[in-house]
């Protein structure tokens, strides 16, 4: 894994196969739940609702929807 840093976005992004690239919440979160579960969510939100948090804990990112990350 090389680790490319924050991006704009502010997100922890880094290189895992040679033509891929995730960003670290993600991956935590698919490594507790599962690829299956992580597919099948369609937005991660933070327990804290800070836009720039970084915290990849399995308890402080969570599956949420589009409409609760805009309520949040």
């Amino acid at each position: 894994m090389v680790d490319r840093g924050h991006q704009r976005q502010g997100a922890r992004r880094f290189w895992f196969a040679p033509d891929r690239v995730i960003i670290a919440h993600r991956f935590g979160f698919a490594q507790v739940h599962g690829v299956e579960a992580l597919a099948a969510t369609e937005v991660l939100g933070h327990r804290c609702d800070n836009p720039l948090c970084h915290r990849v804990h399995p308890v402080h990112v969570v599956a949420s929807t589009p409409v609760e990350n805009r309520r949040e």
